[in-house]
């Protein structure tokens, strides 16, 4: 569970940097992995005692409300405006863009990201078959 955080946002990031690369240029979609960061939410509800503690304790002294939370989705579709191109496949993060690790970045980075792409397709594919059809009409392969 310790590592599934980051590898989430990994996930996330490749998917978004795919997602992107495939829009038709003349596409008017900004596709960006958004982290809202910490927030005082009931996600946590569900913790056991004492780790139900500690997270509570830990919500208390850094957490932002979810409604600051929600600013950073916000910004990230509307707060870029002539900003697409830099926006476009980019990991945002209270109210910036940041660049990529260097694996990210990387030649093995990229490989795992179209791997996951197509992995995600096959999956999304099975539960929809039209999915793999539509992704074909929309976006460049």
């Amino acid at each position: 569970m310790k590592d599934r955080y980051q590898l989430s946002k990994l996930l996330d990031v490749f998917i978004a940097r795919e997602f992107a690369s495939r829009l038709p240029a003349d596409s008017p979609l900004v596709v960006d992995a958004v982290d809202p960061g910490f927030c005082k939410t009931e996600l946590v509800r569900n913790i056991r005692f004492p780790a139900s503690l500690g997270m509570r304790l830990f919500q208390f002294l850094v957490a932002r409300t979810a409604e600051m939370g929600s600013r950073v989705l916000v910004w990230a579709a509307l707060g870029g405006r002539n900003r697409e191109r830099e926006l476009n496949g980019a990991y945002i993060a209270s109210g910036a863009v940041y660049e990529p690790s260097d694996f990210v970045l990387s030649d093995e980075g990229l490989q795992m990201q179209k791997r996951i792409w197509d992995e995600s397709v096959d999956i999304l594919s099975a539960v929809s078959p039209r999915f793999k059809e539509l992704a074909g009409i929309y976006l460049k392969n």
